[in-house]
């Protein structure tokens, strides 16, 4: 009798524990992952954001990219979200994170007008669902008439473009291209102005084009040319942290014709290579 009544208490104590397990909030399995989307910091993987300008010191005038960087000593899973870029509490941008596999974490925003003095810049990192946001230390962006554009390592800039010839209406991406020569080995960016003969199309961030290669790439694409040649040049100004060049491409000839588009091929995964008859020829700026 003894024996059956000590099983029966063991076996009640174990169902009672059991129960305890399944209802406290406390206890998780250590298996078990942090449920996203709940709005509780606690599950959440912890981030770090860093802020930094490809061209510090500026001259008064020069478009200045920042590059931002959130990670986490938590998870190795790729983050997602926004990065919002502010001096003080004036919003200067938001750009996306994880736009290139190859640089996970980061994000690039160019930065035009400026004026002279000290420009404390900071990052602030949204979190997603499975990390939560972060603000980085201030950065102070110098901009003067007195900086001096780095000249140590010169580069040569490329501007193709798809669809060439294309018609009216048509959307045409540019693909822009800035690398060292000779080569140096940096994860390089900087800031491009595409130009159109003497307008403006846009001021792009220029990103690290493979790992730590000496190129750095941008894109961008648009269907408001209008029927005609376009000589299109991109002014490339280069990464001061390794004293990299500025260059400018010789113009390169977009065709737009009127009329009907006919059928439009598929758009290439990689920029294409131009023709010998409408290749680019590189020059520094001077």
């Amino acid at each position: 009798m003894n024996g059956m009544f000590i099983r029966l208490k063991k076996k009640l104590g174990a169902l009672l524990a059991a129960a305890l397990m399944i209802t406290s909030p406390s206890v998780v399995s250590a298996n078990q992952d942090p449920m996203p989307g709940d709005n509780n910091d606690a599950s959440l993987f912890s981030t770090v954001v860093s802020i930094d300008s490809a061209r510090n010191p500026a001259l008064e005038g020069e478009p200045v990219t920042f590059v931002a960087r959130a990670y986490s000593d938590q998870s190795y899973e790729e983050l997602a979200g926004t990065v919002t870029f502010k001096e003080g509490d004036t919003l200067l941008g938001t750009a996306p994170v994880g736009e290139d596999p190859t640089k996970p974490g980061m994000a690039l925003l160019a930065v035009k007008n400026l004026s002279a003095g000290e420009h404390l810049i900071t990052a602030e990192y949204s979190g997603d669902s499975k990390f939560s946001g972060s603000t980085s230390a201030p950065l102070t962006q110098m901009v003067s008439d007195e900086a001096v554009p780095p000249t140590a390592n010169p580069t040569v800039t490329e501007v193709t473009s798809y669809l060439n010839p294309s018609h009216v209406g048509n959307s045409v991406t540019f693909y822009i291209k800035a690398k060292t020569d000779p080569q140096r080995y940096k994860n390089m960016a900087g800031t491009v102005i595409l130009m159109d003969g003497e307008k403006k199309l846009a001021t792009l961030p220029m990103r690290p084009n493979g790992e730590a290669n000496g190129v750095a790439a941008a894109s961008f694409t648009t269907s408001d040319l209008s029927a005609g040649d376009h000589p299109n040049t991109a002014k490339y100004f280069g990464d001061t942290r390794f004293d990299i060049a500025d260059s400018i491409s010789q113009p390169m000839t977009q065709v737009v014709l009127g009329g009907s588009t006919g059928s439009i091929p598929s758009k290439p995964l990689d920029p294409p290579v131009q023709s010998p008859g409408n290749s680019s020829v590189f020059i520094p700026v001077s």
